[in-house]
């Protein structure tokens, strides 16, 4: 009987440390205006080239964006480009409307757009739409409505592969580099021996179960998204019945037509649809992040879906590009209202803003919490030895029960709530411009009153080894108090510590414990507390950084693990991130997960023991989960000279080169000495 319930405990204690980290917010998305690159709002096709150049295909061109300039690559006839494929050596091959070919280079490495269809003799065969552009390890397959060109490069040659009379070709795909095509009244088809041939199950896509591409599952299986009749999963080399692919969101594929797709890292699948935007889900069916307008994507008709090598999703749509993420490591909340504070309580994240307290629910959903007015929510406190979570607001002191609260002090302006050590029964707490005192008794928060002689603009509460209080004021610098047992509210000293204590800035000084001492945040680096001189000096035991005045600290969290986590007040200036011990004695800094947080104020920065940080402010609140962050922050990148030009205008060089201008040169004559680079990385 104890094994079992020893069992139990297990199981319970395991499910309990995996549902404290199951919230998901919106994703990043990053959001490119037909306003801002200057050309068509459709964008039908993607591709990123080997040096991390990104293409599309809009309205009459290829356009080309390497992270700063866009530019126009015009296609013959004005053609817009349906899709992309690159072969091995980077040539990007390009299938477009009454055209397709590739892009190539001009001879000052310009890219141009190099047409195919001169290669097509047959005058009576109206080319129409290409649809997709399939490459296997020898051949090149441009697909169209009534015909399969079938390019090979050395030598050049072109082949045509014709529908019957009143069928046509649909979608297709490589498979064990074979090329498999579908024909609306025949089924699936497989171009062998230089001849179509019914493919296996080919009557399963017999005029139903059209796709548009298939995305490998594994070595031997296929995942095919139809258009409108769900997913299925197929093995090409096996005559056994393609399987209904089920995924955990129904409604998505209910009354909706599946357009686009593309695998993801791996292990990962992304839809796009006309009317519900897009879904990233694993192999086991369970959607993960759902893209759509209402988490900010800019469009829900999504045309073309691609990754590139950073790991973002790209998505072109009917009104515009979307950057994006899979949002399962970093996700947002409420970005219409600042949030000032974050906490858990009983594995609920509750959230306080500029005009709510809300939590999140179990559908990832931010909802009320009830009975707290509108108005300024400041502060959380979860009382060590209290089963209960305060919250400091503009209308009083809070006790939140579940989605609802009760006020257990009236006030003005509680900005900050503090249990003290010595007397964990009282909480400290601010109500501009006074400092005030709350205790739980039997069961009841009893107010003590104002402290005297403290009135001041109180942004800080900490308390000492010996007993005393410290504050820390947002303009008047520091004050002790050393407090009276006797009656609480008269204090035995008040010790006001200003710029000439230690300070070069006396405004926006924040306490943090660190271990068993009292450090110092302030706008230019770290402050300790020197008994002896009864004064304030630089604390560099984290870094020069940390000290020279260089980097502000408005936030500091020493965690079990060692981390050492520090946000500033401003992320545009300073960056959000954690001291990690290197195992040397010191620390290293690790900062570039929290540079694809937006710039803002920031006001919180709770970090849970589990490791997952919570940062918030004047852009809502983000969500970072280490364990499920699979970027690669080292990984190199490439920066490219993209343009030179000679004094105004006169190009010199067009800013494709393979790999380096290392083979390129030229030789000018003196009165051309005025050079300009444009670069990018």
């Amino acid at each position: 009987m104890k094994a079992r319930y020893l069992f139990l405990l297990i199981i319970f204690s395991a499910f309990s440390l995996i549902s404290t980290a199951q919230e998901i917010g919106f994703p990043v998305i990053r959001n490119y205006t037909p306003k801002e690159y200057n050309n068509s709002s459709q964008v039908w096709s993607i591709i990123q080239s080997h040096t991390g150049i990104m293409y599309f295909g809009v309205g009459g061109t290829v356009m080309e964006y390497d992270g700063i300039f866009w530019r126009n690559i015009p296609i013959d006839k004005q053609s817009s480009p349906r899709d992309f494929a690159m072969d091995k050596n980077g040539r990007i091959y390009v299938a477009a409307s009454e055209e397709f070919g590739y892009l190539t280079k001009d001879r000052k490495n310009s890219t141009i757009y190099q047409s195919l269809t001169p290669l097509l003799k047959d005058s009576t065969l109206k080319i129409g739409i290409v649809w997709s552009v399939k490459l296997t390890s020898g051949f090149i397959y441009f697909r169209t409505n009534d015909a399969i060109f079938l390019y090979t490069s050395k030598p050049e040659t072109l082949q045509i592969f014709k529908a019957d009379a009143n069928d046509k070709f649909d979608g297709d795909f490589i498979y064990q580099d074979r090329y498999y095509v579908k024909l609306a009244k025949k089924g699936l088809m497989k171009i062998e021996d230089n001849k179509l041939k019914p493919a296996t199950q080919s009557v399963f896509f017999k005029n139903i179960n059209n796709f548009n591409l298939t995305l490998p599952y594994n070595a031997t299986t296929l995942l095919i998204p139809t258009r409108y009749e769900g997913l299925y999963l197929f093995q090409p080399s096996k005559d056994t019945l393609p399987q209904k692919f089920t995924i955990s969101d129904k409604n998505f594929t209910a009354d909706n037509t599946i357009y686009s797709a593309s695998i993801f890292q791996k292990k990962y699948f992304v839809l796009g649809s006309i009317t519900k935007g897009a879904l990233l889900f694993d192999k086991q069916g369970v959607v993960l992040q759902h893209y759509q307008e209402s988490n900010t994507l800019q469009n829900n008709k999504v045309y073309e879906i691609a990754t590139d090598a950073s790991q973002n999703v790209w998505f072109g749509l009917s009104n515009g590009i979307s950057k994006t993420e899979h949002g399962q490591d970093l996700s947002s909340w409420d970005k219409k209202n600042t949030v000032y504070s974050v906490i858990r309580h009983n594995n609920t994240i509750y959230i306080a803003t500029g005009i709510k307290v809300y939590f999140i629910d179990k559908d990832n959903q931010t909802r009320e919490v009830k009975n707290i007015p509108t108005g300024q929510n400041w502060c959380f406190l979860k009382p060590k030895g209290i089963k209960s979570l305060l919250v400091g607001t503009s209308k009083g002191i809070y006790e939140i029960f579940g989605d609802k609260a009760e006020q257990i002090y009236k006030g003005e302006h509680i900005y900050k709530l503090y249990q003290s050590i010595k007397h964990p029964n009282r909480i400290l707490s601010t109500d501009y411009p006074y400092f005030i005192s709350i205790k739980y008794e039997k069961g009841k928060w009893i107010p003590e009153g104002k402290w005297e002689g403290i009135n001041d603009n109180i942004r800080g509460i900490i308390e000492d080894e010996r007993g005393e209080i410290w504050i820390s004021t947002y303009q008047n610098g520091v004050i002790k108090i050393t407090p009276n047992n006797e009656n609480i509210t008269t204090p035995s000293k008040v010790r006001y510590y200003t710029k000439n204590a230690g300070f070069k800035l006396i405004k926006n000084i924040l306490p943090f414990s660190f271990k068993g001492r009292i450090i110092w945040g302030t706008e230019n680096g770290l402050y300790s507390y020197n008994l002896q001189n009864d004064s304030f000096e630089p604390f560099c035991d984290l870094g020069e950084q940390f000290c020279n005045g260089s980097r502000g600290v408005y936030s500091l969290a020493e965690m079990p693990d060692g981390k050492i986590w520090v946000c500033p007040r401003d992320n545009s200036k300073t960056d959000i991130g954690y001291l990690q011990p290197n195992g040397k004695g010191g620390y290293d800094w690790v900062y570039a997960p929290f540079r694809r947080i937006p710039n803002m104020f920031l006001e919180a920065c709770y970090i849970e023991p589990s490791g997952i940080a919570w940062i918030g402010g004047s852009e809502g609140v983000y969500r970072y989960d280490a364990t499920k962050d699979t970027k690669n922050y080292a990984q190199q990148f490439n920066c490219l000279i993209r343009k030179v030009t000679i004094g105004r205008d006169s190009l010199l060089y067009g800013g494709n080169a393979s790999a380096t201008l290392a083979g390129l040169q030229t030789q000018l004559d003196y009165q051309f000495n005025s050079l300009r680079f444009e670069f990018a990385a």
